[in-house]
């Protein structure tokens, strides 16, 4: 973990950076994706990578350490 503001959130996936990691993954794991999939999973990806973006770029000190249980 890093000191609070130390780096910047990285940013979501572009279409075509969504487009590159669908072809690479898909070929690293042998695992084809269906042409009519490819939009939803592209959707998907970018959604993914926007959400990621909001959790990775949350300030944590590197004191801050995680709950041992999770009380709503």
């Amino acid at each position: 973990m890093t000191d609070a503001g130390s780096s910047p959130a990285p940013a979501p996936l572009s279409r075509a950076e969504a487009e590159r990691l669908l072809d690479a993954a898909s070929a690293a794991l042998a695992l084809p994706v269906a042409e009519p999939c490819r939009p939803g999973t592209l959707d998907a990806l970018t959604r993914l990578s926007e959400a990621a973006a909001l959790v990775l770029g949350f300030p944590l000190a590197d004191r801050d350490e995680p709950a041992p249980v999770f009380r709503p």
